[in-house]
């Protein structure tokens, strides 16, 4: 019953997967991205549109109740977006201490946590959430096998993983797994 949505970006080459770069270089960039002016607005307001089609987020007697997962939260602006769409809590989780600083300085909710740790071992209990979210950081994993079903773990029965991919060989890695774990239900048709 668990439900993955995966969203394609708009790159037009695989570029970034083929970069290696330092975690403080990441950091630099995603800092600058993000709490800078070059972040196009019109962007974001396309994301979030898309976002909110997605995870139903015109249900606000739904989603006060529930706990969703920011994965790679950087500094925090999808956790600061969740938060006042209405979910009741939103734990945002990357593994750069200054992103866990910047996003603790960006939203003062008592309903958000932030938490340093790795997508490889998520500190949380099975079952923990009813949404779990990674955009622009599930790219940077070594092992997605291990992230993916580390998320399977936490993600409630009937939850939604969003994911945002960059490039054709993310989303068949993604695939490959989504069919090696969700049982599929053939009917016979004669």
């Amino acid at each position: 019953c668990r439900s993955v949505i995966a969203m394609k970006s708009k790159m037009k080459s695989d570029y970034y997967s083929e970069v290696k770069i330092s975690a403080q270089d990441a950091a630099s960039y995603l800092r600058l991205m993000f709490l800078s002016n070059h972040w196009t607005v019109h962007v974001d307001k396309i994301e979030k549109k898309i976002v909110t089609k997605l995870l139903e987020l015109n249900d606000k007697k739904t989603i006060k109740n529930q706990h969703v997962l920011d994965l790679g939260m950087g500094p925090g602006r999808w956790s600061k977006f969740f938060l006042k769409a209405g979910f009741g809590k939103v734990t945002g989780l990357d593994i750069q201490p200054d992103m866990i600083v910047q996003a603790k300085k960006r939203i003062r909710n008592s309903n958000f946590r932030a938490i340093k740790a790795d997508m490889m071992e998520l500190p949380f209990k099975k079952s923990s959430f009813e949404k779990v979210f990674s955009f622009r950081s599930i790219k940077y994993v070594q092992n997605l096998d291990r992230v993916l079903a580390e998320i399977y773990r936490v993600l409630m029965p009937c939850g939604t993983f969003v994911v945002e991919f960059p490039n054709k060989s993310l989303l068949i890695q993604l695939a490959s797994w989504i069919l090696s774990v969700v049982p599929l239900r053939m009917k016979s048709v004669r």
